[in-house]
């Protein structure tokens, strides 16, 4: 069974050099990944539903490569 979590618009999932072992699948909404670069975050893409994010830190066991953050945005459909 897995286990289901909401989170807030515009709150971090993941961190950016945090220690993780958990991969998410989206359901409805859709996340923003982002790193920060010269001390300015800067999104790289937006994944949505049945995308999955998280799951290298499971395998490599380093800390997280992004920061993933809770976002909609409307798709206009």
């Amino acid at each position: 069974m897995i286990p289901l979590s909401r989170y807030e618009l515009e709150k971090f999932i993941i961190q950016e050099n945090d220690l993780g072992e958990t991969a998410y699948v989206i359901k409805p909404r859709q996340v923003e990944v982002s790193k920060e670069l010269q001390g300015k975050r800067s999104t790289w893409l937006t994944l949505g539903l049945r995308e999955t994010f998280g799951e290298m830190s499971m395998i490599d066991e380093k800390p997280r490569s992004a920061t993933v953050t809770a976002v909609y945005r409307d798709s206009g459909v």
